[in-house]
C-alpha cells in the first residue's frame, strides 16, 4: 500500500534510502553526511547525477532514465519482486521513476512513495515474506 510518509517502519522509503545510500549501489551520498531522517526532503536534483551547472535537457533526460532504471534494478534484486497491481506494466514505472529522477523538485521521499505505489514489499498483504 502506497503511503507519503518517511518512516522507518516503511520498507520502501528504507529501501530508498539504502539504494540511494548504497556504495556498490547508486552512491549518491553518505550516511555520514545525509541521516535517513533528513533525507526525506531532499531534491533528487541535488543529488550528484543531476547536472548543476547548465545541463541540456538530453543530458538530464539520459542520467534520469540511468538513474530510474537502476535504481529498478535494485528495487526489484534486492527488496521485492511483486507489483501492487498486475495491470501495471514496467515501462510505467520506468517512465514514473525517470521524470521523479528528472524533476528538479521531487524529493526522495516522494521516489520512496512511487516505489511504494508500484511495488508490494515485506510487511504488505500479498508482499514478500
Amino acid at each position: 500500500m502506497a503511503t507519503s510518509v518517511w518512516t522507518d517502519k516503511n520498507v520502501a522509503c528504507i529501501a530508498t534510502y539504502n539504494i540511494l545510500e548504497g556504495d556498490q549501489l547508486l552512491n549518491q551520498f553518505d550516511r555520514v553526511f545525509l541521516s535517513f531522517a533528513k533525507a526525506a526532503d531532499v531534491p533528487l536534483s541535488k543529488l550528484p547525477y543531476y547536472p548543476k551547472f547548465g545541463g541540456a535537457a538530453s543530458d538530464i533526460e539520459g542520467r534520469s532514465t540511468q538513474m530510474a532504471r537502476q535504481y529498478f534494478k535494485f528495487l526489484i534484486t534486492l527488496y521485492t519482486d511483486r507489483k501492487e497491481r498486475s495491470a501495471d506494466t514496467i515501462e510505467l514505472m520506468l517512465d514514473t521513476l525517470t521524470s521523479l529522477f528528472a524533476s528538479k523538485t521531487a524529493t526522495i521521499s516522494a521516489l520512496a512513495a512511487a516505489a511504494d505505489g508500484f511495488l508490494k514489499f515485506k510487511g504488505e498483504a500479498g508482499g514478500p515474506k
